[in-house]
Order: structure tokens, then C-alpha cells, then sequence
């Protein structure tokens, strides 16, 4: 009969003794483990008499994934809900993950530790975005200590333009056509300039929207329709950060 021992039983747990059989050489037991938040070494002790041998053993920290919802969004105009998904139930004392993020100025992560409290397996945090001149994808990397780490990447879109709406679409020339241009959210500090253009500025000439800060998300202009001595279509195209969209206005006499 031998003795055994752990010098971390909250970790790895062994029975009491492990008998040898008569005859043999070898004796087997089983080691359980428990749930740790990092990297663990425990020492495994063997005992008889004044002979005492050990073996260290790794218990790996607990494993995690990390997921974020949505994964694409405008930004400053919504943030992100990360979760962090543990292998196994968060052990006594919880899990701490500290993040970074590659682009903070887009998308800017937790500045201290995230606990998952014990007995738990799936945890949420907040991803706060930011308004961005162009589309970013940025890395959000989670690492508890030591060393295991996951990441999980999210995208940051810039404000863009959403619709463009001509009224009417069939006008008489020498009358007017209203044009109403609407972001995908809020305008950014300073305001968004839509710039406008015609397929045919003889006919409709439009000047680009300005949409103030304080005006939200749209804005409508008045143009007016120069006389046509035939029926023409003319394509009135709007433009802001990157994304076009065109409507057709049908000029009669």
C-alpha cells in the first residue's frame, strides 16, 4: 500500500492510498481535476516508509471563445455586446479576462479585468464604437493569465448614405422637384455634406445637401426643372463617404 497526495487538491484530487497487487511491480489510480482559472502545476506525492517520490502535473486554465453581437455596426451609433464563452463552468473565485482591442479609437474594449463569476459558463461585456471616417475591422483579443487567449473580430462602419428620394419622378419642365437624401444613422459632429449630381445640368442642376448634426439623419432641398421641348430622363446621383445612389426624374413639356 502506497500513499498518495496532492499538494493542491482544489486543483487535482487523488485517493488516499493505491495498493499495489502481489506479484506486480505497478500500481494505478485516478487523478481528478478540477476546474482552474490558469495554468496550474500540482504535485502528485507517492509515500511508503522514508521513500517519497512526486510527479508534477499541468492542469490547463480554463478554455474560452469569444463571440460579439452584431459584428457589424455603424459607429458611435451602437456598441457591441462581446461574451466570453467558457469551456467549463468558471471555478471558485471566477475568471478574469483582460482585453485589448487593435483599433481602440474605433472600437474600445473594457480598460480593466472582466470577472466570470464562479459557476458560470457564458459572461457578456461592452464593445464602445466610434464614429469613423472609413470602415474598420478591428481584433477584440481576450487572455486570461497565463497565456490563453482568444479573439474574435468586429466590423466598424463609417456613416453612410441610405436613400435618396426624388419627388415627383414625372414633372412638367419649368416646374421644381423636391430631393430628400437620408443617412444610414445620425450625421457626425460637423454635419455631412451629400454631394448631388445630374446626368443632365441643363435640365436639373442640383446643389450638394448640407445635413447639420442637429438634423439628424436627413435633409430636403428644392430644384428647379428647366423647360424641355421633348421628354427626358434625368439621373440625379447622391454621394456620401464612399456609397452612391441614383434616381430617375422623367422631364416632360
Amino acid at each position: 500500500m502506497v500513499n498518495l497526495l496532492s499538494d493542491n487538491p482544489a486543483v487535482a484530487q487523488v485517493p488516499a492510498t493505491v495498493t499495489v497487487p502481489s506479484g506486480s511491480t505497478l500500481g494505478t489510480f485516478t487523478i481528478t481535476t478540477l476546474a482552474t482559472a490558469t495554468d496550474t502545476v500540482v504535485k502528485i506525492h507517492a509515500k511508503r516508509g522514508t521513500a517519497d517520490l512526486f510527479k508534477n502535473l499541468t492542469v490547463k486554465g480554463v478554455t474560452f471563445t469569444l463571440t460579439a453581437s452584431p459584428n457589424s455596426v455603424i459607429g458611435g451609433a451602437q456598441n457591441i455586446t462581446g461574451t466570453i464563452h467558457l469551456a467549463l463552468p468558471a471555478p471558485a473565485g471566477g475568471v478574469q479576462v483582460s482585453f485589448t482591442s487593435t483599433v481602440p479609437a474605433a472600437a474600445s474594449v473594457p480598460s480593466s479585468p472582466v470577472t466570470v463569476p464562479a459557476g458560470v459558463k457564458d459572461f457578456n461585456f461592452t464593445i464602445v464604437t466610434n464614429q469613423v471616417a472609413a470602415t474598420q475591422n478591428v481584433t477584440i483579443t481576450g487572455q486570461t493569465q497565463p497565456g490563453t487567449t482568444a479573439t474574435v473580430i468586429v466590423q466598424i462602419r463609417a456613416i453612410s448614405l441610405a436613400s435618396l428620394v426624388i419627388t415627383p419622378t414625372y414633372v412638367k419642365g419649368g416646374s421644381f422637384i423636391h430631393i430628400q437624401v437620408t443617412l444610414d444613422a445620425p450625421a457626425p459632429a460637423g454635419g455631412a455634406n451629400v454631394t448631388l449630381s445630374s446626368s443632365n445640368t441643363a435640365v436639373i442642376n442640383p446643389p450638394g445637401i448640407f445635413i447639420a448634426a442637429t438634423q439628424t439623419q436627413s435633409a430636403v432641398i428644392t430644384v428647379p426643372v428647366g423647360r424641355v421641348n421633348r421628354t427626358l430622363a434625368v439621373t440625379i446621383t447622391g454621394s456620401y463617404n464612399g456609397r452612391q445612389i441614383a434616381q430617375t426624374v422623367t422631364v416632360y413639356r
